[in-house]
């Protein structure tokens, strides 16, 4: 199984807020594809995946 780990966005920030899914849970997803929006201090940046598989939340 794979994880896809929030990368340092903002130097000023220790957290960031997870702002949308945008892929469900249990849906397939393509690498490069996004799967998420977070939002630190400054913006919002969107996560996506470096494989591909299928998406399983471990965060609502």
């Amino acid at each position: 199984m794979a994880e896809i780990r929030v990368p340092k966005l903002n130097t000023n920030d220790s957290a960031y807020v997870l702002a949308a899914w945008l892929v469900r849970d249990g849906e397939p997803v393509r690498a490069g594809q996004a799967v998420a929006e977070v939002e630190t201090s400054k913006t919002v940046e969107e996560l996506v995946s470096e494989h591909d598989g299928v998406l399983t939340h471990l965060a609502p």
